[in-house]
C-alpha cells in the first residue's frame, strides 16, 4: 500500500507520541523480582491449636507505691524553708520542711522566764531554809549549855544544901532552873522538828512549782523542734504539697513520701468490665523493661469517669527501671472459656486486629503471606478467628527483608 505525501508526514508526526506512549506502557509492566531467602534461625515458629484462649480484660494505668505516707503539719505556722524537693531520697529524721510559729516561740520564751523566776525563788527558799536551821540550832545549843551549867550549879547547891551552907529556898530554885531548861530543851527540839517539817513541805511544793515549769519549758521546746518537720521513714519525696510563705494549718499535708522499691500498678477498667475482675486474679503488665507479673490485690469501690480503679500487685518485683507514676498497660486474667484456634501470640497483637502473617509449607522450605484475623489475646496466646487451621505454622515476627513479597524460601 502506497502512502500519500500528506498520510507519510502525518506518520513522521506521530512516531515520537508513539515512542512515549511506549516508554510509558513499558515502564509500568511488573519487573520480576527474586524470590527472598530467609534465614530460619530468625524465625519466631507457632502452630495453630485448639486450646482455650484466657478471657482477659486491658486496662491502662500508672505504677504507684505499695506505701504511700503524707507528712501533717504538726502545728499551725507558716512555711519557712522546703528543705527537701520532689524526688530527693530521705531516710528518718531528714528534714523536708521547716515552719514558724511566733505565737509558740513567745510561748516558749514567757515559759522560760518563769522557769528562771522559780529557779532564783526556790534558790532565796533555800538560802532562808539554811538560815533558820542555823538558827534553830544555835537557840537549841545554847539551852544545852545553859542546861549544862544548871546542873553543875545544882549539883554543887545539893552539897551545900546538904552542909546546911544553902537555905532551902536557894537550892530549890537552883533544881527549879535545871528543870526549867531540860523542859525548854525538848520544846526547842519539838520546834525545830516542826520548823524542818515546814520547810521540807515548802520546799517540796516550790519543786514540784519547778518541775512543771522545767516540763512546760520542754514541751515548748518540743513543739518548736517539731516545727522541724521531719521524716519518718526511708523513702523518696515524691510530691511537695507547699509553697514558702504560705501558712498552713495543723494536720495539713505538706509532703507525700513513697518507697520507690515497693510498687504495684493502678490501672482503670471500664465500669461495665470491672465487674468480672476479682482479687486474686492473674495480671500482666506491660513496661518499657519488660513483662512484670502480677496478681489483682484491691478494686475500688466506686467509679470515677465511668472507671474503677484495679490495684495489682507485683508477684516478684518489677524490672530495674521502673519508677512511680511510670505509665502501665495491663492485661487481666478473668475466665477460661472453652477451647479454640489459638496461636502463640505474634509479635505486637492486640485484639480483633488483621494480621498478614507467613504460613510455612509441610515441608518448611517456602511460606506464603497469608491473612490472619485475631480474636482475645492473652500476654502469651492469641485466638484466631480467620486465615489459618489447626496444625498450620505460622511465622509470628515481622520479616522486614520479606517486604511487598507474597512468597519466601527458607534457608
Amino acid at each position: 500500500m502506497t502512502l500519500s505525501r500528506s498520510g507519510l508526514g502525518a506518520a513522521r508526526a506521530l512516531f515520537p507520541l508513539a515512542v512515549v506512549i511506549l516508554a510509558a506502557i513499558y515502564g509500568r509492566m511488573p519487573k520480576t523480582r527474586a524470590t527472598p531467602i530467609v534465614s530460619a534461625s530468625g524465625l519466631l515458629r507457632g502452630t495453630v491449636h485448639v486450646e482455650s484462649v484466657p478471657k482477659t480484660i486491658r486496662g491502662a494505668g500508672a505504677f504507684v507505691s505499695e506505701d504511700t505516707y503524707h507528712l501533717p503539719a504538726p502545728y499551725a505556722g507558716r512555711v519557712e524553708e522546703i528543705v527537701r524537693l520532689p524526688g530527693a531520697a530521705i531516710r528518718p529524721g531528714d528534714v523536708v520542711v521547716r515552719l514558724r510559729n511566733p505565737e509558740m516561740e513567745q510561748q516558749e520564751a514567757d515559759a522560760a522566764l518563769n522557769l528562771q523566776v522559780a529557779e532564783a525563788e526556790m534558790a532565796n527558799l533555800r538560802a532562808q531554809m539554811r538560815s533558820q536551821h542555823a538558827t534553830a540550832i544555835s537557840e537549841l545549843a545554847t539551852l544545852r549549855a545553859q542546861h549544862r551549867d544548871a546542873a553543875l550549879k545544882n549539883d554543887r547547891d545539893r552539897l551545900l544544901h546538904e552542909q546546911g551552907l544553902m537555905l532551902d529556898l536557894d537550892y530549890r530554885l537552883s533544881s527549879n532552873a535545871v528543870a526549867d531548861l531540860a523542859a525548854r530543851i525538848v520544846l526547842q527540839a519539838e520546834r525545830d522538828k516542826a520548823l524542818d517539817e515546814s520547810l521540807d513541805a515548802q520546799s517540796a511544793a516550790k519543786q514540784t512549782s519547778l518541775n512543771q515549769l522545767r516540763e512546760r519549758v520542754a514541751a515548748e521546746r518540743r513543739h518548736l523542734a517539731s516545727l522541724q518537720v521531719r521524716a519518718g521513714v526511708t523513702g523518696t519525696i515524691e510530691r511537695v504539697q507547699v509553697q514558702v510563705g504560705q501558712y498552713v494549718a495543723a494536720g495539713s499535708d505538706l509532703a507525700v513520701i513513697v518507697e520507690p522499691l515497693r510498687l504495684k500498678a493502678a490501672l482503670a477498667i471500664p465500669e461495665a468490665q470491672a465487674i468480672q475482675v476479682r482479687v486474686g486474679q492473674e495480671a500482666e503488665l506491660e513496661t518499657p523493661h519488660g513483662a512484670v507479673h502480677g496478681t489483682v490485690a484491691r478494686i475500688d469501690p466506686y467509679a470515677v469517669n465511668s472507671t474503677r480503679t484495679v490495684h495489682v500487685h507485683l508477684t516478684a518485683g518489677g524490672p530495674p527501671g521502673i519508677v512511680p507514676d511510670q505509665s502501665v498497660e495491663g492485661i487481666i486474667l478473668v475466665g477460661q472459656p472453652p477451647g479454640v484456634n489459638s496461636v502463640r501470640r505474634p509479635v505486637s497483637a492486640h485484639e480483633n486486629a488483621t494480621l498478614e502473617l507467613f504460613l510455612l509449607s509441610p515441608d518448611g522450605i517456602t511460606a506464603d503471606r497469608v491473612r490472619v484475623k485475631i480474636g482475645r489475646v492473652s500476654w502469651n496466646t492469641a485466638e484466631v478467628i480467620d486465615g489459618a487451621k489447626p496444625g498450620d505454622v505460622l511465622i509470628l515476627n515481622p520479616l522486614p527483608e520479606a517486604e511487598g513479597f507474597e512468597h519466601i524460601r527458607i534457608r
